[in-house]
């Protein structure tokens, strides 16, 4: 059996702080309670005056969390975005915090989500590009197309050029679900159980914003057979003829 992989069900929360006065914030409290082995995916988009940067997330339960190296910079809108995933080892509900490198004016963001495969899961890998006047048609927003190999691939978007509450009604890509959109300017999305496959995070809007969108995609753990250990179905056959 193919390793699965399941949403948890309203876990998905965004948060928006229209001045990042503090380093610090925003917040989120996610809308479910976490198990050990269950996978949280995020972003954080921020204003990037002083060359900030998310330097670490941290939540309530002392769950590490991992920053993407994968981030993209709007020179138009001095708007910032980055992703990051967590391998829970605590279990509880979980109020992610972000801290960034320095405070500009403009808007600090976050989004997440929970995700629980049945196997054990690494990061596999994240991109992220920005996109002036995208336009509105089917899937007019995309990230970069990313190789994936199986597994769970989350599309996260970004709305740069409004403040919350933004305006338009944001869509979610081809064979995507959207999990959830904080005030048409942040937005989450993933494929479960992707077949081996290249491909990108689309979204679609109603209204021609620029944007910064990433894809993220986790693995299930593949752990090689150790060099001249035995098949199984060796030792089967070994196993049927014992005693002959």
């Amino acid at each position: 059996m193919p390793p699965k992989w399941d949403y948890v069900t309203s876990s998905a929360a965004g948060a928006e702080q229209s001045a990042a006065g503090s380093p610090n914030l925003p917040t989120i409290t996610l809308g479910a309670a976490v198990a050990v082995g269950d996978v949280i995916v995020g972003m954080a988009g921020f204003d990037a005056t002083g060359g900030a940067n998310l330097t670490n997330i941290i939540d309530n339960l002392g769950n590490v969390y991992f920053i993407n190296n994968d981030q993209i910079h709007n020179a138009t809108h001095n708007q910032d975005g980055r992703t990051f995933y967590c391998l829970v080892t605590v279990a509880g509900t979980p109020t992610l915090t972000p801290t960034f490198s320095a405070g500009g004016s403009g808007s600090q963001r976050l989004i997440a989500a929970i995700y629980r495969p049945d196997c054990k899961v690494v990061f596999g890998s994240s991109r992220g590009q920005s996109q002036t006047g995208p336009g509105t048609g089917t899937d007019a927003i995309k990230s970069p197309t990313l190789p994936h190999d199986g597994g769970l691939a989350v599309g996260l978007w970004q709305n740069i050029a409004e403040g919350a509450p933004g305006t338009g009604v944001l869509s979610g890509g081809t064979n995507f679900t959207r999990r959830l959109t904080f005030q048409e300017v942040l937005g989450i999305e993933d494929w479960l159980n992707v077949s081996p496959a290249i491909l990108a995070a689309t979204f679609t809007d109603t209204v021609d914003h620029d944007a910064i969108t990433h894809i993220v995609v986790m693995l299930p753990e593949v752990v090689p057979r150790q060099p001249n250990a035995p098949s199984q179905t060796f030792l089967s056959q070994e196993l049927d003829g014992w005693g002959e």
